[in-house]
């Protein structure tokens, strides 16, 4: 852990003073993961990726002002939460002017994706989604950030802006939760990713 809170320093430093392999090296090591966080907060793929790229723009853009971390995927997981409620916030009030019309079309293709989403089900990472669905929103965040984001306990809880008391307790109950409805696969995904 100290090796990569200095390497993320370093790795910070360079980046705010402006060397661009500096960024395409914190780029290409949190792209993925900062994606797959999103699309555990908000199901739509664009929104995620558009947020994920427009958070990556910012920070180059303002890399000058922006403050130090020891821990880059933290600062970023943490960033990206925010800009996603921001965009979500946004697109409701969007929602509530127009939601007059109903679009046929986005009710079918609603249809499509779950029909490919449930044909899926036969690999495990599906098997996984899907026992993870039985989670709330809160507890599917808390797992993935520990265990997927492979953040501490005590970063989890700054993300979602919990004590870690409520951490612990958040993350247990998602646990018992997942092995109340899904005992074998939570054995084998346990296995997976340890």
């Amino acid at each position: 852990m100290a090796d990569r809170s200095f390497n993320d320093i370093e790795l910070w430093s360079r980046f705010k003073a402006g060397d661009p392999s500096s960024f395409a090296s914190i780029y290409r090591q949190h792209v993925r993961a900062l994606y797959s966080f999103g699309k555990q907060l908000v199901d739509d793929g664009d929104l995620v990726a558009d947020a994920v790229q427009e958070l990556f723009i910012y920070i180059w853009e303002r890399r000058a002002h922006l403050g130090d971390t020891d821990n880059i995927r933290h600062y970023l997981f943490k960033a990206l939460r925010r800009r996603l409620i921001d965009a979500i916030s946004k697109q409701q009030r969007t929602v509530q002017v127009h939601e007059t019309t109903v679009d046929r079309r986005a009710a079918e293709d609603s249809i499509e994706q779950t029909l490919i989403k449930h044909q899926a089900d036969i690999e495990l990472r599906a098997l996984l989604q899907q026992a993870l669905r039985q989670l709330t929103k809160r507890q599917r965040e808390a797992i993935f950030l520990r265990f997927f984001g492979k953040m501490s306990f005590r970063e989890v809880a700054d993300i979602m802006s919990l004590s870690l008391k409520s951490t612990y307790n958040l993350i247990a109950k998602a646990l018992d939760e997942l092995r109340k409805h899904f005992p074998l696969m939570l054995a084998v995904a346990v296995a997976m990713l340890g």
